[in-house]
């Protein structure tokens, strides 16, 4: 599925819209709309990288990129943010961040070790 008015396609052909846990994915935000472009360049630029390495590059030359370069993907995320939203009108973006809590209780040690001087004779 194309996005109107771009070259490129809301989602990969074949894809699916929903996650692993059968909630629809977020749309891609201006840094993997770019990274989605820059990233087989990258690649083929350094062919021993793993993929680590490629999206660790990639961070620094987005970092790099002035904001007149990062315009255009800026609104390139915003058109499929909007095409998501017509897509998908009962689902709402919610960007939750849970806190989870091991599953055994723990203690959280503290020591405190006190000295008293005697004179200068260092003895605790």
């Amino acid at each position: 599925m194309s996005v109107a008015g771009t070259s490129l396609t809301y989602r990969t052909p074949g894809a699916s819209n929903v996650n692993r846990s059968g909630n629809v994915k977020r749309p891609m935000n201006a840094f993997m709309v770019w990274a989605r472009e820059y990233r087989p360049k990258l690649a083929n630029r350094l062919p021993n990288a793993n993929n680590a390495e490629i999206s660790v590059k990639l961070g620094q030359v987005w970092n790099e990129l002035t904001s007149d370069e990062k315009k255009p993907f800026y609104e390139e995320a915003e058109r499929i943010k909007t095409k998501h939203k017509l897509d998908n009108p009962g689902e709402a973006i919610i960007h939750l961040y849970q806190l989870v809590l091991p599953k055994t209780p723990f203690v959280l040690e503290i020591k405190c070790h006190l000295f008293t001087l005697n004179n200068g004779s260092g003895d605790k």
